[in-house]
């Protein structure tokens, strides 16, 4: 299977440093050159647009440096490439580690520190994705697995995906389920909420926790939630707050 290429991006004022760089890179098998930028201005266009991987990124370039550039796509809550400052002056460089920057070159490029720094993102991407399937198999696991909770005669197992939403009872907690089914348990909302896995269920107010599955729309109108399975249909309250962190899980 053909490995995922490194989507790139060349930002630098001088067309002969943006030149040097495509040639030192186009040859390369595991990188894809997607645009080449003069300014920062249209650097931000093209990383809000193609969402590159990795940023070659001069500092000192009119309008706006490098460092500006990174700010205005903090604004943007950007943080998808890695970005590699390139300039001819290392003074930079500590700003560039304060500004977490992946790696940092000194022009003129060396060759072998250039491979150096896509060796590095070759091994980070491998690592990233190792973990992320770690993650994903975890996950699995945690939804698949039946999960005890406490009742008043003695306890029930239960699939977390059996459990559409969980409402407050006092200090007892209502499991609305699949099939029109509900069940009383004697452990609180707090105790649910750290017995579901938390990858498919979020706590909308103090009082309700849902199962984001089963979510079909939000309204920031309204400020409620909507769930859905087969005929069953509910509308519950979430604060705008919560709104904004649940849509953050899409």
């Amino acid at each position: 299977m053909e490995s995922k290429k490194i989507r790139t991006l060349i930002v630098d004022d001088e067309q002969e440093g943006r030149d040097l760089l495509f040639n030192l890179l186009k040859n390369r098998e595991e990188i894809e050159i997607i645009d080449c930028c003069e300014n920062a201005i249209k650097a931000l266009v093209s990383i809000t647009s193609y969402l590159p991987d990795l940023v070659f990124l001069d500092i000192q370039m009119p309008l706006k440096n490098g460092f500006e550039l990174l700010e205005d796509l903090e604004k943007l809550k950007i943080t998808h490439p890695e970005f590699v400052f390139v300039t001819a002056y290392d003074q930079y460089a500590v700003k560039a580690i304060q500004n977490s920057a992946f790696d940092f070159l000194l022009k003129p490029i060396d060759i072998s520190e250039l491979d150096k720094t896509i060796n590095k993102f070759l091994i980070k991407e491998k690592k990233n994705n190792f973990l992320h399937k770690i993650e994903v198999l975890f996950e699995n696991l945690s939804i698949n697995k039946k999960l005890k909770f406490n009742t008043r005669t003695g306890f029930i197992t239960i699939n977390p995906n059996d459990i559409i939403f969980c409402v407050a009872e006092g200090n007892y907690t209502m499991l609305s389920l699949v099939k029109s089914k509900t069940e009383l348990l004697t452990n609180s909302i707090g105790q649910v909420e750290f017995i579901l896995p938390g990858n498919i269920f979020f706590r909308i107010n103090r009082s309700h926790i849902i199962n984001v599955n089963y979510l079909v729309s939000v309204n920031r109108k309204t400020k409620t939630c909507t769930l859905k399975h087969d005929n069953y249909h509910k509308e519950l309250l979430i604060s705008s707050e919560k709104i904004k962190n649940l849509e953050n899980l899409f």
